[in-house]
């Protein structure tokens, strides 16, 4: 049986603050789920993946669910390709969950801050 590595999930504080300030909004207005996107770099060893933009596109969002605009998702995602950044992460919360988010580690991803 062949164990995966997933690479670990690397956030600046700035980011993680805008993170649950999406996820406050979303809870402030009853949305009941937000959704982001994260564009970055892996590293050469692909032991990290470097998040260094966060961008929430228009979407609809109810309880149950988070759906991104199609056109947005692909007009950040070329514009970020410009910049030498590929997506790498769809990230989303239950808003009223928010705070396991940063505490689940179902899926061998942790959040390491680094300046």
């Amino acid at each position: 049986m062949k164990i995966l590595n997933f690479p670990r999930l690397l956030l600046t504080p700035k980011q993680h603050l805008l993170i649950r300030m999406l996820v406050k909004q979303a809870t402030d207005k009853k949305y009941g789920e937000c959704s982001w996107l994260g564009f970055g770099k892996p590293d050469q060893q692909g032991d990290y993946i470097t998040i260094e933009q966060i961008v929430s596109p228009e979407q609809e969002n109810d309880a149950a669910e988070s759906e991104m605009d199609e056109e947005a998702v692909h007009i950040i995602s070329m514009e970020m390709l410009e910049k030498g950044l590929r997506l790498l992460w769809w990230g989303h919360s239950h808003s009223e969950n928010e705070h396991l988010l940063f505490r689940n580690r179902r899926n061998n991803l942790e959040n390491v801050y680094r300046e």
